[in-house]
């Protein structure tokens, strides 16, 4: 099964970067009973900006997911199953919907890396002369090499 939904929709923003467009959701749902076992993948697009060069960066993201759907007891939630809800691991079903999109939601946020990157292998800014050392040569080397310039005494 395949769902999709406007990454706008979904509240996803906040954070160092953004999602934007669709965000996708395969799962595939094992039935016991009343019981469901779904594990999926969900992928979107984040962009933001590059944590080591400054760059802005557009990238995908893929993130796996597993959860436990149990239909909802008669007498409702409690004890044990309470705690494993708001491990959000399991929640339940009325039978009849399962409403995913918080599963979705949360699998992708924790799918952010803490120091997002444009690339891989970003060589960053260097430290002295603040240059991109992707796209451009670190001057700093010619600077400590040019002499000083002499001083004029009036």
């Amino acid at each position: 099964m395949e769902l999709e939904e406007d990454a706008s929709r979904m509240d996803l923003g906040g954070g160092d970067v953004s999602f934007e467009g669709p965000v996708v959701a395969a799962m595939n749902i094992v039935r016991h009973q009343d019981n469901l076992l779904i594990k999926g993948v969900a992928t979107g697009t984040i962009t933001g900006e590059c944590f080591r060069c400054l760059d802005a960066f557009r990238q995908s993201l893929r993130q796996e997911f597993t959860v436990y759907a149990e239909r909802k007891p008669d007498g409702g939630i409690r004890g044990l199953d309470r705690e494993l809800l708001t491990d959000h691991y399991l929640c339940f079903h009325d039978g009849v919907s399962l409403d995913m999109g918080g599963e979705v939601r949360e699998s992708l946020l924790l799918g952010i890396p803490l120091q997002p990157l444009c690339r891989p292998d970003c060589k960053g800014l260097c430290a002295g002369c603040g240059a991109n050392l992707n796209s451009e040569p670190c001057t700093c080397a010619k600077r400590a090499e040019s002499p000083a310039p002499s001083s004029v005494k009036i």
